[in-house]
């Protein structure tokens, strides 16, 4: 009798371990679009990703929706609000080509709001909280430009920069002063692209990768800027 008590504790267990998750890769890959620099249809090497959150709107990362400028931190250029371009195009899970035109641009966050016209896809929901640390999370985007949207797993790294005057300056032109760091593998071409919690919300849009670092910007610096949120 003792064994099958310690084996029901154990199902119990573990349905309460791994039985609140509701993301769903399916939906999550619906509402991720690739974004191309470029006119629709053209071939080009600058790819991004993003997320599809409604009334043909769509969130990316600032650097993929303006035109660089000087030399930043890391050896590219940084990307002011004003340099905004002019051609992009974003293509849905099922191949559907669209013109995307830049609605807004953050002012001292890397993201940015596209606008579409037609969009069918599903909509993603956006979470308006800032994650804490160890909370679970999945990265979704078009690594390299392969015309597949490839997911990642990991974790809530840390929720805030190490205070230091010259960093700060530097992330602040980048648009990542509330950067939060991530455990998910994120490959270029991912930029962008949307962060998942465990109940398929968007936490945050991807914007930095690096070795086995990933940085995005939180759901809630969005929320707090724009109303692009249900």
């Amino acid at each position: 009798m003792g064994f099958w008590i310690a084996q029901a504790v154990c199902i119990i267990v573990a349905v309460v371990a791994f039985g609140t998750s509701n993301f769903n890769i399916k939906t999550a890959r619906q509402s991720t679009v690739f974004v191309q620099i470029g006119r629709a249809g053209e071939i080009s090497s600058a790819t991004c990703s993003g997320v599809y959150v409604g009334n043909g709107l769509i969130i990316t990362a600032r650097h993929c929706a303006v035109e660089p400028t000087g030399t930043g931190l890391f050896g590219s250029g940084y990307f002011p609000p004003t340099n905004a371009r002019n051609l992009l195009a974003v293509t849905d899970l099922e191949g559907r080509v669209y013109s995307a035109t830049v609605l807004e641009v953050a002012d001292q966050a890397d993201f940015a709001v596209l606008h579409v016209d037609g969009f069918k896809d599903r909509a993603a929901t956006i979470a308006c909280r800032r994650p804490q640390i160890g909370d679970d999370v999945h990265v979704v985007g078009y690594p390299y430009g392969v015309m597949e949207a490839a997911v990642s797993e990991g974790t809530v790294a840390a929720v805030q920069m190490k205070p230091d005057a010259d960093v700060s300056l530097q992330l602040l032109l980048y648009g990542w002063p509330q950067l939060v760091s991530l455990t998910a593998d994120a490959d270029p071409g991912s930029s962008g692209g949307p962060v998942f919690d465990d109940q398929g919300r968007v936490v945050g849009i991807l914007v930095a990768s690096m070795g086995h670092f990933s940085g995005m910007i939180p759901a809630s610096q969005i929320c707090a800027s724009f109303p692009v949120h249900g």
